[in-house]
């Protein structure tokens, strides 16, 4: 549109027409006529001027020289001859003589309002108009001229387009309220826009405000196109200009797609929120769900602030920095997983925020990007229990060994100082600093101090473990050690019981060929009121497929040439129960004194069994049982002490089980056998 508002005036358009008298010559033709401003007011002399040329149609519209209202020249024109009016004479123009079809313009302007106008004649040498016309101003107007780029241009299904938008106001009036609008095409996806744009989820509007004559910019939008889509795919983006003066223009461009990748791409984190001093895992999820292969991937991940690293899967290679993992060409439709370990620094200040920042590229230029942000809070959570806390004797020292801890109670990664070893002679003892004998930085530990080969000292374990900030965990399973006198004998017998579980020995002959210079195994059977072979060797070779089972007693046929211990280590089971029967309304059973009882004296023990009425133990030395307890009326008598996880010969008037409310069908299958 032009940048002024003007009132053309034609022959069929004229006021008033005088005819020539002249026809076929050049002759002077006047125009007179009256200007009004926009409000219908005059303007005063000395507001009001005009510019005045000629147009040659005939010679590609070549303009004449420009006279104005004061040009002395006007022989017969006298410029503004009275508010608001104006006379021009066109023979007074010397650069060309102009003929029929010729053109007269004149530009008005109101110096104090800036109100502007414009006038059109067409010249015919046979006619002579004097011409009163009324000229109306106007406010002069903006004009838009605009332009509009996109790179790249073809672009890759998944990728990102920029789009460079020109604007310029080539008219004479300044536009106010400028307001660019761009809606976003079909088949894409807004990212981001320069220049303030303001997206409303439909359209980037640019709120301008006044633009002067001649003034310009440029502002851009950011777009992803999506993916999959098919080869060949256009995409049109048409962006339009407007103001206050309703003077509007548009410019669009098309855009064509080529097939490519596109990704799925996510990052996930493990524990959130996680503890200063602990270990934090992100995982990695990429999916290529567009409709071509992509080459040339690369997966990288930044270590974030206040971490180190530990460890990734997938073959990724650590620079110092960052983890990269070249995974070469994807397939559509394939995907996969990755993984990094960090450990977080320890201490840190309350509030402390992880950022971390993964991102995939290939080839085709397709790229995604995926952020966690992890809060660091201060590890309250102590680390899980040791579960499998075992002991083995090595040397008449105890070997103690675990499995790591790497997680605390509620299951969240963990990362351990150390763990704090504790021993005393009661196996289910609680530990305080007085029992602690030493801290294991690793999950192994040798106390060359404790009990083992000492029949006199028993000695139990625990183990707390020790996170990286010093929280301790819960107190583990119990593991120990149990010394038995072997006697002086080419031939006798000791009684043992199997109250420590090792982990390997589940049958008889195994527990025989544990045992030195042993060559048999039997248990008691109080329904035939002896005891049972279960194992025996011969030439060196163990027979007996029968199972052992813990807390039970086993009597052993041994042949040493001086008295000696066996060391029987591992870890503390489940109480045993037995099923004490009497046949005869007055027979022995034998027991063991459960790890966890905190019976101490021998006639406690008769008195803790239903129908007993004597306690015994074997003598090693006299290869006979001893009586050490016994009850008279209903009085018990026998102050000798008796020891958790040592075995017991009890005579009992009625069958029951002990302790009260268990019940023992493996001693049960145990005590009816027949022997091998």
């Amino acid at each position: 549109m032009s940048s002024r508002s003007f009132l053309i005036i034609g022959l069929a358009a004229i006021s008033l027409l005088l005819s020539s008298t002249r026809s076929g010559a050049q002759v002077p033709h006047t125009v007179i006529g009256q200007v009004f401003n926009s409000d219908d007011t005059v303007p005063e002399v000395g507001e009001l001027s005009f510019e005045a040329y000629l147009v040659d149609v005939s010679n590609n519209n070549s303009h004449s020289e420009t006279r104005t209202e004061a040009d002395p020249g006007n022989a017969y024109g006298n410029g503004i001859v009275g508010p608001g009016w104006f006379e021009v004479e066109c023979g007074n123009f010397t650069t060309f003589d102009w003929s029929d079809g010729d053109s007269l313009m004149v530009n008005f302007s109101n110096s104090i309002n800036g109100e502007q106008g414009l006038l059109a004649v067409l010249l015919f040498a046979d006619q002579e108009p004097q011409i009163t016309a009324d000229i109306i101003l106007m406010e002069p107007l903006p004009d838009w001229s605009m332009s509009m780029d996109d790179d790249p241009d073809p672009v890759w299904a998944g990728q990102t387009v920029t789009y460079t938008i020109n604007y310029q106001n080539m008219g004479d009036g300044t536009g106010t309220g400028v307001t660019i609008l761009d809606t976003i095409p079909a088949n894409t996806t807004y990212l981001s826009s320069t220049g303030g744009g303001n997206y409303d989820g439909q359209r980037v509007v640019w709120t301008l405000g006044a633009i002067p004559p001649r003034g310009s910019g440029s502002i851009s939008l950011t777009l992803r196109v999506n993916s999959p889509l098919a080869d060949g795919t256009v995409i049109i983006n048409v962006v339009h200009i407007t103001c206050d003066q309703e003077v509007e223009t548009s410019v669009s461009q098309s855009l064509t797609v080529q097939a490519a990748p596109a990704w799925t791409f996510n990052l996930f984190e493990s524990p959130d929120p996680v503890a200063a001093g602990a270990s934090l895992t992100y995982s990695i999820f990429y999916d290529n769900t567009g409709s071509d292969q992509a080459t040339g991937v690369v997966v990288v991940d930044t270590i974030p602030t206040h971490t180190t690293y530990v460890s990734n899967t997938g073959g990724g290679s650590y620079d110092g920095q960052r983890v990269i993992w070249n995974l070469g060409t994807i397939s559509a439709g394939t995907s996969g997983f990755l993984s990094l370990t960090v450990l977080v620094d320890w201490p840190l200040p309350n509030g402390i925020q992880l950022e971390d920042v993964a991102y995939i590229t290939c080839d085709q230029g397709v790229e995604a990007i995926s952020s966690q942000t992890t809060q660091v809070v201060p590890d309250q959570f102590p680390p899980a229990a040791v579960t499998d806390l075992m002991a083995s004797e090595e040397n008449h020292e105890l070997r103690l060994r675990w499995s790591a801890i790497t997680t605390d109670i509620y299951g969240n990664p963990e990362t351990m100082q150390g763990y704090i070893i504790y021993r005393n002679e009661a196996p289910y003892f609680t530990p305080t600093s007085v029992e602690s004998i030493g801290v294991a930085s690793d999950t192994s530990f040798l106390d060359d101090d404790g009990g083992a080969g000492n029949l006199e000292t028993n000695s139990f374990y625990l183990v707390q473990g020790v996170d990286y900030v010093g929280n301790i965990g819960d107190n583990s399973n119990r593991a120990g050690e149990i010394d038995y006198r072997l006697p002086q004998t080419s031939s006798g017998y000791t009684m043992i019981s199997l109250s420590l579980d090792d982990g390997i020995t589940t049958l008889a002959r195994e527990l025989g060929a544990k045992v030195p210079n042993c060559s048999a195994v039997k248990v008691w059977n109080a329904e035939q009121r002896g005891y049972v072979s279960v194992a025996f060797k011969v030439n060196n070779v163990w027979h007996g497929s029968a199972s052992v089972f813990m807390g039970h007693p086993y009597y052993l046929f041994v042949g040493t040439t001086a008295e000696s211990l066996w060391t029987l280590a591992g870890q503390a089971p489940p109480d045993p129960s037995f099923d004490l029967v009497a046949p005869t309304g007055n027979d022995y059973n034998t027991i063991s004194l459960p790890l966890s009882s905190d019976i101490a004296t021998a006639k406690d023990l008769g008195a803790a069994i239903p129908y007993c009425t004597a306690v015994k133990e074997w003598s090693t030395k006299s290869q006979a049982y001893v009586p050490i307890a016994f009850k008279v009326g209903e009085t018990w008598f026998g102050e000798g002490a008796v020891r958790r996880g040592y075995p017991y010969y009890v005579n009992v008037t009625n069958t029951s089980s002990w302790p009260p409310g268990k019940r023992s069908p493996q001693h049960r299958h145990l005590v009816g056998a027949a022997g091998l």
